[in-house]
């Protein structure tokens, strides 16, 4: 039976939106905000954008963006453990977080 014809299952699927559906389909703009995550500055409002975009995988979220690290590299984490998400659901919550990061650095410019 395919996922949409299931009866009483509301579990919320992993977002597998492409950049430009956030509206960050410029690479020059995501290079900065990868260079801004990376920079701690804005450790708090990355914090807040992981924890938002998924608290299950939140950790390997802030890891991969401020270490540059792949999902390959943080599959089998010694730290962290194994990550409850596959590969494809990753990069889709990874491309949330930058959605929500930039949302929350416009909210504190505009306050």
């Amino acid at each position: 039976m395919s996922r949409g014809r299931r009866k009483g299952t509301k579990k919320q699927c992993a977002p597998r939106y492409p950049w430009e559906y956030y509206g960050l389909g410029d690479k020059g703009y995501r290079r900065k905000l990868e260079e801004m995550c990376r920079s701690g500055r804005y450790g708090q409002e990355a914090g807040e954008a992981a924890y938002q975009t998924c608290p299950e995988i939140a950790g390997y979220l802030i890891r991969s963006v401020t270490q540059r690290k792949s999902y390959d590299m943080l599959e089998f984490d010694p730290e962290l453990g194994r990550i409850c998400v596959g590969r494809t659901d990753f990069y889709g919550y990874r491309r949330r977080f930058y959605y929500l990061f930039d949302l929350k650095l416009k909210e504190e410019c505009s306050a």
